[in-house]
């Protein structure tokens, strides 16, 4: 799942990106087509925060470190807070 993970994590990164930055843009420079994005960010609303809550509980992906970068960039275009999985510590 590591894989798909990645690709759907692309696909939503860059609709959050389209819809954020792009978005405003064309809405400013009259292009009122642009509005009929937002119904497609709304339906990856639930689909992001899933992706975001697999990276907070370390199963995102394999690889710790994807997992953390993934889920960091993943929360802040979420514009919510990222804390990585716990890790065990010798006492």
């Amino acid at each position: 799942p590591g894989r798909l993970n990645l690709a759907y994590a692309v696909a939503v990164a860059g609709l959050n990106t389209v819809v954020l930055v792009g978005v405003p843009i064309a809405l400013a420079r009259g292009h009122e087509a642009a509005a009929w994005l937002i119904p497609a960010y709304v339906l990856a609303t639930v689909p992001h925060w899933a992706l975001v809550h697999e990276a907070v509980h370390g199963h995102f992906h394999g690889r710790r470190l994807v997992n953390e970068a993934a889920g960091r960039v993943l929360a802040i275009l979420f514009l919510a807070p990222f804390d990585g999985p716990a890790r065990a510590t010798s006492s």
